[in-house]
C-alpha cells in the first residue's frame, strides 16, 4: 500500500529519487528466510505499478532520468540473467539467507543466487514499462 501511495503521490512527475527507489524495489531480495514467501511477488508488482505511475507517459525521453537506464533494467527484470546489484548489495552473500538464529546458511524455501528471479520481477517490470510508454505513440 505504501509503494502504491508513492506512485500516486508522485504520479507523472518523473521524480528521480522515487524512480531510483522503486526501480530497486522491483528486484529487492528477501532479507530474511521468514519473509521469503510472504508476498514477494505482490511487493514487486506494487513497486512496478508505482514506478510506472511516477514515470507515467514519459517514455525513453524522461528528462533527468536517461542515465538510470530504466528500460535496460526493466528488461533485465523481465528476461532474467545476472542480477543487477548496486551499492551495498554487492557486499551481501545472496547465495545465503540469514537464519533467525543469526547464523548464515542456505535458505530452505528460496535460494535466490546471483540471477534475477523473473517469477517475482517480471510482472512488475512489465507493468512499469507499459505505463511509462502509455500515450507516447512510441513503438
Amino acid at each position: 500500500a505504501a509503494l502504491m501511495g508513492i506512485g500516486l503521490l508522485y504520479r507523472g512527475s518523473g521524480h528521480r529519487l522515487m524512480t531510483e527507489l522503486l526501480l530497486t524495489e522491483i528486484g529487492n531480495r528477501p532479507a530474511d528466510e521468514r519473509w521469503a514467501d510472504q508476498g514477494l511477488e505482490a511487493y514487486s508488482l506494487a513497486a512496478g505499478m508505482a514506478l510506472g505511475l511516477v514515470c507515467l507517459a514519459r517514455g525513453a525521453n524522461a528528462i533527468g532520468l536517461t542515465d538510470l537506464q530504466i528500460q535496460n533494467r526493466l528488461r533485465q527484470y523481465m528476461e532474467g540473467g545476472p542480477s543487477l546489484l548496486t551499492g551495498a548489495d554487492r557486499m551481501l552473500p545472496h547465495d545465503h539467507i540469514s537464519h533467525p538464529s543469526g547464523r548464515q546458511g542456505t535458505g530452505s524455501r528460496v535460494k535466490e543466487g546471483r540471477m534475477v528471479n523473473t517469477d517475482v520481477t517480471s510482472p512488475g517490470a512489465t507493468v512499469a514499462l507499459g505505463l511509462m510508454y502509455l500515450q507516447t505513440n512510441n513503438t
